[in-house]
């Protein structure tokens, strides 16, 4: 610390003969002014120096002693200095020096100011009356003295830590531009009751460097927690400037592990609660900021409006005297549960005689241990507790109170996961789980009866043993937080020691059940594994009849004259009149081949190709949501939020995710995006699984960004972007949370109705095709790299290609190039007919960007210069799924079958997009 002290030190504003002041406030020893001391003596500009040292303590033995040793090291170093000791209460006494010091050194007691049992054994009743009220008055004082370093609440009137005072005082004692070395609990920078006293500090001072030490270096004889050195500037800060510091972290051999600058801006701060968790490395740490875009856990709880409650109920001291061997209601503690479940050891019952009973206990209730070692390869350790069992005060309880038994154990799910003790360990100062810890924890939404669903069949088989259960959980709410692959694997690197199992999760894969645990379905279909929207629209007897007439590939054509349809009639007349040939009207779709187009109207069998091609099987209705989600390459993971008019909508008008992750990884980049006229999020889910970043979303429709914060990302923008409020609110996202150096885009495309060759009006004059204006807007105020700009293909030929030339022109950016592609989903690996435009804009430098190479075709055989498999069939992509009858919604099925084919296992998230376009492009995609 020393030396990183010096090396801070602005070696030419100490040349002349004015005396440097240097000052430890809680010298003990005097090692560490000793250390500074040998350390300038290294320094031929600091040696030249007049210095003063002066040495504080209250211990008037050890202050002479202290002095002492310093005196004779400055005399051995032939230093020019000055020595003055004092004996006195730093805490109290040393404000009058405020402002006096050029360099503060110190280490100050670690120790929180509250009666100690050990001190008080053997005192008398009125020995300990007057103790305790001498040392509220001394903690009284202290708050007023030290205001900074007080927590917002303290538990039975004590909360004082020495530590925060010590750093307060040792910052309040440098004069403007001097230099603090001090050492301190980790705790500081990252605790919940600390966050006044960073806030101060940070607004006032510089923090420049930090070395991290693990509990487990033990740099102190019986200190069993993190500490840190850290050194400190004092110079009054621009409160929008962030911090910018450097971080050392140090193993258990005390060995240097990492070290590498941290930039935190405020609105990170502001995010992280003014903390500072020096032990995640950068990735970490970005991993952190982007989850506390989701609500804490505090937000759901009866305080903040919501029906959670979390407490404690009964204080375990001197327990014996209340329990008994027998009785009606059994006492539990800590040490009684395990992680889904309990220990065999339960031996104590409330004894007849208590009659305070906590109403808690009333409801069956999650409860988690409070103590939590940090060896420990899980320190967060919970299960389900019944009603009519109490707690002792050593497990942290909570209940919802609408007495739900599913949402309480999807908190129990979300309460054990990797995610959530990710967080929570940032939070921990000490070996407790404290329940100020788990209330600030970043949490999926607890009142989403979507996760609700997909969470507690897990959550029930893992408390029936079943260990597999646990990695389901895993991978759900790791899909609900929006956690990439490498994001995964930088929370599973912070948890040595878990078995493999936890390693399929990097690859989206669920291992088979172990022995014992078997399930009835097939290896790979996870027990009772619902699949979310998959509901089909109830048919009319009409459709019904039509539905029966036509078979697989057909269409209106196979229909009989006799069936009593009005529609049907007029598709007869426009057709006889030279109207087209209307092929997808009443389509079914052909088991062996991509669907067509799937629109927002795939709920009608009149409207498109949209019934199901099992003809065979009976299946005559139309496509389910999940079905064509499928066919969009939704994976099944992914949940639609809003009623089903609204769903129709999302799917129909979506990008299909996998062409999108096909256009982002063609830029051979990664970076930040803000997404435009996102719906669902479609082509903001296939940039995601290329490793790009959103920042933030913009709709209309507030059930599709509803979607969008349930699967993508939690920032979102609702309303008209040609509103100004609206687009000066996506700005601020964009500006505030762009990372600088990493390359930063706008995807997206306005609606394209106004453009479609199914229209009817293809001009101008539809407002709708206006809003491309506000994409150019936006464009040109943010400057980003580059954009994506996507629509359909009819925008190319619209007023014979005037309008798509000038929509190029409107929005080329200087020093770019723009490139349009025309895209078929059905060559990149989609089960669906379906023509994309996509206008591409990147930085020259970068070259032309070419078209992503296809990997899928619709030709028939195979000859010497088809590199590309066959397309997908809708067969292909749909067999697994259960079937259903009109109007049955089977979200609660599971699948049919094991998955069969590529497609089904990438859609389950067996495989990644990269596993499974890579299976159809080895070996031409003959094997899949």
């Amino acid at each position: 610390m020393a030396r990183d002290l010096v090396s801070r030190l602005d070696l030419s504003a100490f040349a002349g003969h004015k005396e440097r002041r240097v000052i430890d406030p809680f010298a003990g020893d005097g090692r560490l002014l000793k250390a500074f001391a040998e350390r300038i003596a290294q320094e031929s500009a600091l040696r030249s120096v007049s210095w003063h040292f002066e040495v504080w303590d209250n211990d008037q033995d050890g202050i002479e002693k202290a002095g002492q040793n310093i005196r004779q090291t400055l005399a051995s170093l032939g230093l020019k200095s000055t020595v003055e000791v004092s004996c006195r209460d730093s805490f109290v006494e040393g404000l009058a020096s405020r402002g006096n010091f050029n360099l503060v050194l110190t280490n100050p007691p670690w120790e929180a100011l509250k009666p100690d049992r050990r001190e008080l054994s053997g005192a008398s009743g009125d020995e300990r009356r007057k103790f305790e009220s001498s040392l509220k008055a001394y903690d009284r004082r202290l708050a007023e003295l030290l205001p900074h370093s007080q927590p917002e609440t303290k538990l039975y009137g004590w909360g004082t830590n020495l530590s925060r005072c010590g750093l307060e005082l040792a910052l309040e004692l440098l004069a403007p531009g001097g230099v603090c070395g001090i050492v301190l609990p980790a705790s500081i920078l990252a605790d919940q009751v600390s966050v006044g006293l960073r806030r101060w500090m940070l607004a006032h001072h510089e923090l420049l460097n930090v070395d991290h030490y693990p509990a487990e270096a033990k740099p102190f004889d019986q200190v069993d927690q993190p500490c840190i050195t850290a050194v400190f500037r004092s110079q009054v800060r621009d409160t929008d400037s962030g911090v910018r510091f450097h971080v050392t972290r140090h193993d258990r051999d005390r060995q240097i592990v990492a070290s590498e600058d941290v930039t935190l801006s405020t609105a990170d701060l502001q995010k992280l609660a003014y903390r500072i968790p020096v032990e995640l490395g950068g990735e970490e740490l970005r991993l952190l900021l982007k989850l506390s875009d989701f609500p804490t856990m505090n937000s759901f709880t009866t305080a903040h409006g919501g029906d959670l409650w979390l407490g404690r109920e009964l204080d375990e001291t001197n327990y014996a005297s209340f329990t008994c061997a027998e009785g009606m209601l059994p006492f539990i503690k800590g040490r009684n549960i395990e992680r889904y479940g309990q220990t065999q050891d339960h031996t104590d019952y409330l004894a007849p005689h208590v009659t305070d009973i906590p109403a808690s206990s009333k409801h069956a209730r999650v409860a988690w241990r409070d103590v939590s070692r940090r060896s420990q390869v899980r320190r967060m350790v919970a299960t389900l507790l019944p009603a009519k069992v109490v707690t002792g005060n050593s497990l942290h309880v909570g209940y919802f109170q609408d007495g739900s038994t599913d949402r309480l154990k999807t908190l129990l799910g979300v309460l054990n996961s990797l995610v959530f003790e990710f967080q929570l360990r940032s939070r921990l100062g000490t070996g407790h789980v404290s329940l100020s810890a788990v209330r600030g924890v970043h949490v999926a939404d607890l009142e989403d009866w979507a996760l609700v669903r997909l969470l507690a069949p897990h959550v029930d088989r893992a408390l029936q043993g079943d260990s597999q259960a646990e990695w389901m959980i895993e991978h759900e709410l790791a899909s609900a937080m929006g956690l990439s692959r490498e994001e995964r694997l930088a929370i599973l690197d912070g948890f040595p020691g878990l078995d493999a199992a936890a390693y399929d999760l990097l690859r989206d894969k669920v291992k088979p059940p172990k022995n014992g645990h078997a399930s009835t379905a097939p290896a790979n279909v996870p027990a009772a594994f619902p699949i979310p929207n998959h509901y089909t629209a109830r048919l009319s007897q009409l459709d019904l009849q039509t539905a029966v007439a036509v078979p697989p590939g057909g269409n209106w054509k196979d229909i009989p004259v006799e069936v009593p349809s009005q529609r049907l009639h007029s598709i007869r007349v426009s057709y006889a009149a030279g109207g087209g040939s209307r092929s997808t009207y009443y389509g079914r779709l052909h088991p062996d081949r991509p669907s067509y187009t799937i629109n927002t109207y795939f709920n009608r069998p009149g409207n498109g190709c949209h019934l199901h091609y099992d003809y065979e099987g009976g299946q005559h209705r139309v496509l389910s949501e999940r079905e064509a989600a499928r066919l969009q390459s939704f994976p099944d993971s992914f949940i639609f939020e809003g009623s089903h008019a609204s769903i129709h909508k999302q799917v129909g008008n979506a990008v299909p995710p996998l062409l999108a992750f096909q256009i982002a990884r063609q830029l051979g980049v990664t970076g930040q995006y803000v997404d435009l006229f996102s719906g669902a999020g479609g082509l903001s889910l296939g940039f995601r699984w290329a490793g790009w970043q959103p920042v933030v979303a913009n709709d209309i429709e507030a059930s599709f960004l509803a979607t969008y914060r349930r699967n993508i990302h939690p920032v979102t923008v609702c309303g008209d972007i040609r509103h100004k409020e609206i687009f000066d609110e996506i700005v601020r996202h964009a500006e505030t949370n762009r990372r600088q150096g990493e390359p930063f885009f706008v995807i997206g495309g306005p609606p394209c109705q106004g453009f479609s060759t199914a229209g009817k009006r293809r001009t101008l004059d539809d407002d709708r095709n206006h809003l491309f204006n506000e994409f150019k807007k936006l464009i040109h105020q943010l400057r980003p790299d580059g954009f994506i700009f996507e629509n359909v293909s009819g925008l190319l030929n619209m007023d014979g290609g005037a309008v798509f030339e000038m929509i190029k022109s409107e929005l080329a950016l200087p020093g770019n190039t723009l490139t349009p592609w025309i895209l078929q989903a059905e060559e990149y690996g989609i089960p669906q007919r379906r023509t994309r435009l996509v206008l591409v804009s990147v930085p020259k430098a970068w070259g032309v960007i070419q078209a992503p190479t296809p990997v899928t075709t619709l030709q028939k055989g195979r000859d010497l210069f088809q590199s590309a498999s066959p397309a997908i069939g809708v067969a292909e992509a749909l067999l697994d799924l259960p079937p259903l009858t009109p109007g049955e919604d089977g979200s609660a099925k599971g699948y049919l079958k094991a998955a069969s084919t590529s497609y089904q296992r990438f859609m389950r998230g067996i495989f990644s997009p990269t596993e499974y376009l890579a299976g159809l492009k080895s070996n031409g995609g003959l094997s899949r």
